[in-house]
């Protein structure tokens, strides 16, 4: 059992990995070829080549590294961040107008090495801002291994985790710049676990977008929630899914998400915005959880079957009683006793109140003898 949950997760890291900084301690890039935001910059001017070198070292390992290269196109998420597709993902853009001299490099123990690469534009291309990154991915086999240093191999368990490191890579081709947006309508999903606010911001032109701000829930005029919202990474004909989780949502409620986005053009390269507009949406918000009236629906249906347990226990009751007529001196505790029957219930099923006085003459319903000789 132990083991499995330890390889659940390994999994699991071994999936975060490609996103993450966690692969340095095994090997990383160096920053001699770098621009110093850390990041690859490069403007197109139609006839000069786009090229640079990467650097590679191998960290403390003590032990040969292979790591392989390629090169990924970035996409928007849905907090408006750049993020980088997988390797093994459909590329169009930069992962596919990179290439590298050497895709496999052979890094030593605590050694480096320098890979050559160019990018080959397309003839016609849109004037723009286009993002990717270059990676390097570890395809040196790592395993668990025992206590005693060996590969515990004797259960079948094993991990080859893979890790990946990434550099940015930003291309500014000139031109006419086009920077328009569209946005959709602020929704609600209450459905959703937890509940979720969405809306899209959808690039329609050539520049990167930025979209600032906050989204805010309201309870009438007293702010229960923000979201603040700072989205740097709209690319070009990309849609900004924006999704926000309310994991405090109550059961009950009445509530506004006011949503409020400053949109403008952003230029990475002088971290510049030039602002095209503001996006405000509403959504009213009504909430009701029927997992929560469950326990109120169970208390009633429990009410109602009692009352009708009552009645009908009354009804049969009353079925089997029979006339009696009132003597002189008879009183309602000697009348219940000379036929067996409790005074209260005597009173209740006759419906004689207090002070449960008897008139000589009347009739009232008793328990029939069979019935009481029974009891």
């Amino acid at each position: 059992m132990f083991k499995e949950k330890l390889l659940a997760t390994l999994t699991v890291l071994a999936l975060l990995l490609p996103q993450t900084g966690l692969a340095s301690n095994i090997f990383g890039f160096g920053g001699a070829s770098d621009s110093v935001k850390g990041q690859y910059e490069f403007t197109y001017d139609g006839k000069t080549t786009l090229e640079s070198t990467l650097l590679l070292r191998n960290g403390e390992r003590e032990k040969e590294t292979v790591v392989r290269l390629s090169a990924v196109d970035a996409q928007t998420n849905n907090q408006g961040d750049l993020f980088y597709k997988e390797n093994g993902q459909p590329q169009s853009k930069i992962g596919t107008w990179v290439k590298f001299d050497q895709t496999e490099v052979r890094l030593p123990p605590k050694g480096e090495a320098r890979v050559h690469f160019v990018i080959t534009l397309p003839d016609k291309i849109t004037p723009g801002i286009y993002a990717g990154g270059l990676t390097a991915e570890d395809i040196t086999d790592v395993q668990t291994t025992s206590e005693a240093g060996k590969t515990d191999s004797s259960s079948g368990f094993s991990v080859i985790m893979k890790a990946r490191l990434l550099k940015p890579i930003l291309i500014n081709v000139p031109g006419e710049k086009v920077s328009k947006f569209q946005s959709g309508e602020l929704t609600f999903n209450q459905k959703s676990n937890p509940k979720t606010l969405l809306f899209d911001i959808q690039n329609q032109g050539n520049t990167l977008l930025a979209a600032k701000g906050t989204l805010e829930i309201k309870n009438g005029e007293t702010t229960v929630k923000v979201f603040p919202i700072d989205a740097k990474g709209i690319l070009a004909e990309d849609t900004f899914h924006g999704q926000y989780e309310w994991r405090e949502a109550p059961a009950w409620g009445n509530f506004t998400a006011q949503l409020s986005l400053d949109v403008s053009a952003y230029d990475p390269f002088t971290e510049t915005y030039t602002q095209l507009g503001n996006v405000k949406k509403d959504v009213s918000i009504s909430l009701t959880s029927y997992n929560s009236l469950l326990p109120y629906l169970y208390g009633l249906l429990a009410l109602i079957l009692l009352i009708v347990v009552i009645v009908v226990k009354n009804y049969l009751y009353k079925a089997k009683c029979v006339p009696y007529t009132i003597l002189a001196n008879d009183t309602l505790n000697s009348v219940a006793e000379k036929f067996g029957m409790g005074w209260k219930k005597l009173a209740s099923i006759n419906k004689i109140k207090a002070p449960y006085q008897l008139k000589t003459g009347t009739k009232i319903l008793v328990r029939a003898k069979d019935d009481a000789k029974k009891k």
